[in-house]
């Protein structure tokens, strides 16, 4: 049997010190799908699943007749459809699982039995009571792992044991406890387990070692893992968690050899401490810490696992094997961090995620939100000033330079023009493809919105002439010749001081050339550019001429 080892060597130590300071969080979006209004009844939701692009929801309710509902609704929180309502045969529910388009999931049953468990057929739209268990046998229970045939369960406790591991068979309906030699020198209230093969492993909340008063102060061991044959022989304690570093694990999670978990403290609103280990115990290694208590399990999505403390989403890497905060609940109505308790989680994605919140005294009594973890598109820069000559079929500008996406989403683009009737747009891609419609000079608007609704615009300006309209007035102290140009143009200036540099631009909007004025008459050579259309820009402290040149 392990203890944590509490001390980390000086170069781990210094990995986890720079990840907490310097990681920082993602930007995101976060959206209020419901709102549980302030009446005399209770509401919570209590399990989130995500199937075919829908959201399964089960929630507990304290009203009349009505303890509770399994319903389905879009992503957005619109179309909420009832498929189940608690109440009669069946009371509170208190989770499901999704396996093979079926939820399974436990509730209570009557007055007198206790434990029930139900299954939810989504393409049959058919809710079945599997079965419903006598107190003696199991008080609480959870669904801990599915088989085609089997339900492995976890009971906290009962009549005759402080917890066990069992099955119930799905066609026969048989219920059949597997391990239930509970104590506080092994194991008690099972909270998971993983079935690997032939091996089960097991957390339990609290079970042997080191004792501890819990809220209520009653004493009792802390928290512990152990390992035993699926028919509940062999039974090893492997792992056990230590006061003020994690008593309690909370989930437990499999890859490559290598075993996940999150251990708690209770009552002590301390950190959550997410450890990896081997299938023995052995080369527990520290990944990481939320900053406040740990309140999930995890959800793996790829390859990450995503948790919840009592103010942020964390996300565990399992290829770099580090932990660390993704998004801290706060800035919006409410405040999750001071308010709310979640209650349940989904992750659809490495950027979706849903939680339920309850118990909010500023905010109603809590809600249901979606989280975008996103970073909306940037801008670098524009195109300038195009400028086009009457009669051009098309041009095309690529916008790749200037918007791009920290998260390498496809971007979709709206080009909107301040004046109607002079250019015109069609999009290929990441390119813009300009059309005349007729002469003129306006601003144009180009906006990217990324897939989860953020965006960014950047603007530019479009001149399309025939040589003589001109579109800006021209400033009574500077003059511009030869118009069209042959190799060269001339500046010529009223007041030496009003200008001080200029600069040429070619039709795409870049810069080809920068100068300076020293006197009143200044040259531009053209010889080295070729013929078409340009832009001179003259620029001084308080004002900027630009002018249209034919070379």
């Amino acid at each position: 049997m392990k203890f944590f080892n509490l001390f980390l060597s000086r170069s781990a130590l210094l990995v986890l010190v720079c990840l907490l300071l310097f990681g920082v969080p993602a930007q995101s979006q976060v959206t209020f799908l419901e709102h549980y209004p302030e009446t005399d009844i209770v509401e919570r939701v209590v399990s989130i699943e995500f199937y075919e692009g829908k959201l399964y929801v089960l929630s507990q309710q304290d009203a009349e007749y009505i303890d509770g509902f399994l319903y389905r609704m879009n992503t957005d929180g619109s179309e909420r459809e009832i498929l189940h309502v608690f109440g009669a045969e069946v009371r509170y529910p208190r989770h499901f699982k999704l396996h093979k388009g079926i939820l399974y999931g436990s509730a209570e049953g009557t007055v007198s039995r206790l434990s029930a468990f139900f299954q939810y057929h989504i393409e049959e739209d058919k809710f079945e009571v599997i079965t419903d268990l006598p107190r003696w046998q199991s008080w609480t229970s959870l669904v801990g792992h599915i088989t085609d045939s089997l339900i492995w369960g976890l009971s906290d406790y009962s009549l005759e044991d402080e917890g066990s591991l069992f099955t119930l068979s799905l066609d026969k309906k048989e219920f059949e406890k597997v391990y239930n030699q509970t104590g506080l020198d092994r194991g008690q209230d099972p909270v998971a387990m993983l079935h690997l093969d032939s091996l089960f492993l097991v957390a339990f909340y609290r079970g042997g070692g080191i004792p501890l008063p819990d809220e209520e102060g009653v004493f009792a061991g802390t928290g512990c893992i152990a390992r035993m044959n699926p028919d509940g022989s062999d039974y090893q304690v492997i792992l056990q968690g230590a006061p003020g570093f994690g008593a309690h694990p909370l989930d437990l999670f499999y890859q490559e050899g290598k075993i996940y978990t999150v251990f708690y403290d209770k009552g002590r609103a301390g950190p959550g401490h997410i450890v990896r280990f081997n299938l023995d115990g052995s080369e527990v290694v520290s990944l990481g810490t939320t900053q406040q208590l740990a309140v999930s399990g995890f959800k793996p999505v790829g390859n990450n696992l995503y948790g919840v403390s009592r103010n942020s989403l964390y996300r565990v890497d399992l290829a770099a094997d580090t932990a660390l905060d993704v998004f801290t609940f706060g800035g919006f109505p409410g405040d999750v961090a001071d308010v709310f308790l979640v209650d349940a989680f989904c992750a659809v994605s490495d950027r979706e995620f849903y939680f339920s919140a309850s118990k909010g005294g500023d905010y109603d009594k809590g809600g249901f939100f979606k989280i975008i973890v996103n970073t909306p598109p940037s801008v670098w820069g524009n195109p300038g000033h195009l400028v086009y000559w009457d009669g051009f079929e098309q041009d095309a500008v690529d916008l790749t330079p200037y918007f791009t996406d920290d998260d390498l989403d496809e971007l979709v683009y709206e080009a909107i023009p301040d004046k109607a009737g002079i250019i015109s747009f069609r999009y290929a891609g990441d390119t813009l493809l300009l059309q005349e419609e007729g002469l003129g000079q306006t601003w144009v608007t180009v906006k990217a919105t990324d897939p989860f609704g953020a965006s960014n615009q950047m603007r530019f300006k479009v001149t399309v002439t025939d040589g003589k309209t001109g579109f800006e007035e021209p400033e009574p102290f500077l003059s511009v010749y030869p118009n069209p140009a042959k190799k060269q143009v001339f500046l010529e200036l009223e007041l030496l001081s009003s200008f001080s540099s200029f600069s040429l631009f070619d039709s795409r909007g870049q810069k080809q050339f920068t100068g300076e004025i020293r006197s009143h008459r200044t040259q531009v050579d053209l010889s080295r550019f070729t013929p078409g259309l340009y832009l001179l820009e003259v620029k001084g402290d308080q004002v900027v001429h630009r002018t249209l040149i034919i070379e």
